[in-house]
């Protein structure tokens, strides 16, 4: 052991001494191997001792080409930021109703904003029903009832106040709507859901047609702001169709407002509603400017229903704009109802004959 321990200095020196000579060395190399380096240290590429660890001389780094041209950035081929489009249509509709009726006064203003998804089925048709009148006919969307066999224990109740259902989900909305002109001002804020509650009170929002009520709408996310101004409406005395109404005659009605009074602007709308179970129902809806003071309800029109068919009627005056804003269709709208010879309501059911 302790022989060979003397002679690794002569080997270390032959060893170095040859690199030399066979050119693989250089004159001033510290090291041939990692032995020859100092303990936690090792022969480096160039014959240099380095702390084990180091990269030491690495040499030159290695030429990959030059980089990949990527292109330019903004052209991707297809645009992804085309925009494509709203994917919906809304629905608002703004009314105040102000009338008197056997002597009693109301006032009743409401505002309602809906999305539309036009992919959705509609249970809904309208179609044109003789001159000046459309009908619509919705289908019964009531699922018929299941047997669901024998009852089955469901166990013990659920406290449902502990069930956490979320938050509503929220309605589109206009912000807050101010309705003034009338004979008094309001107005209407949606709720955290996005809905509106009613105004109403016993006492008439306008009481002539002289009255032009403004509507007002706030800044708003969802629905673009309107400004519009309206005329009140009448309660003109309307004839009412007869019972049992005959669909090969129809009928012609007729109204009017006592002397020094004012018809106004607008329209008098009749509705005959007849509903099919469910939620199924037949409308018959016929309009006519109210300063015409009659209108007639064809034969083409009173077909649309059955004989022995039970009809509810309704005539109003209603004065209205629509307002398109972008993908929403906004109708504001003043109402009052036409009265019968008794100051009541203009409404009574109607039997259908052949």
């Amino acid at each position: 052991m302790r022989a060979s321990f003397g002679r690794r200095p002569a080997l270390h020196f032959t060893f170095v001494s040859l690199l030399a000579v066979l050119g693989l060395g250089c004159s001033d190399a510290e090291c041939a191997i990692d032995t020859d380096c100092p303990l936690r240290e090792r022969c480096a590429e160039n014959n240099q001792c380095v702390p084990i660890g180091d990269v030491g001389d690495a040499g030159d780094p290695v030429d990959s080409g030059p980089a990949e041209d990527a292109g330019d950035p903004e052209d991707a081929g297809t645009d992804a930021g085309t925009d494509a489009g709203p994917s919906f249509t809304g629905v608002g509709n703004v009314t105040a109703v102000s009338e008197a009726s056997l002597g009693a006064e109301t006032h009743f203003v409401s505002a309602n904003f809906t999305v539309v998804d036009p992919d959705a089925t509609n249970p809904c048709t309208t179609s044109a029903a003789g001159d000046g009148c459309t009908l619509q006919v919705c289908e019964d969307t009531t699922p018929p009832p299941m047997d669901a066999g024998p009852p089955v224990d469901a166990g013990p109740p659920v406290d449902a106040g502990m069930v956490d259902a979320g938050p509503p989900e929220e309605k589109p909305n206009a912000g807050t709507i101010q309705v003034t002109g009338g004979t008094l001002a309001i107005a209407l804020s949606p709720d955290a859901a996005g809905d509106y509650a009613a105004a109403s009170g016993a006492m008439r929002l306008w009481t002539s047609t002289d009255a032009m009520l403004t509507y007002r709408s706030a800044p708003s996310a969802d629905v673009p702001m309107f400004n519009v101004t309206l005329s009140g409406t009448s309660q003109p005395i309307m004839t009412l169709p007869p019972s049992p109404l005959s669909r090969a005659a129809g009928v012609t009605l007729t109204w009017s407002v006592p002397d020094g009074e004012s018809l106004g602007e607008g329209e008098m709308v009749t509705t005959f509603f007849r509903a099919d179970g469910g939620t199924g129902s037949t409308t018959l809806t016929c309009r006519a400017p109210v300063e015409a003071g009659t209108i007639t309800i064809t034969t083409e029109a009173v077909s649309n229903f059955a004989v022995a068919d039970n009809v509810s009627f309704a005539g109003a005056v209603v004065n209205e704009s629509v307002e398109e804003l972008g993908v929403w269709t906004v109708t504001v709208a003043n109402r009052s109802a036409a009265l019968a010879a008794d100051g009541s309501r203009a409404q009574n059911t109607v039997v259908i004959a052949d």
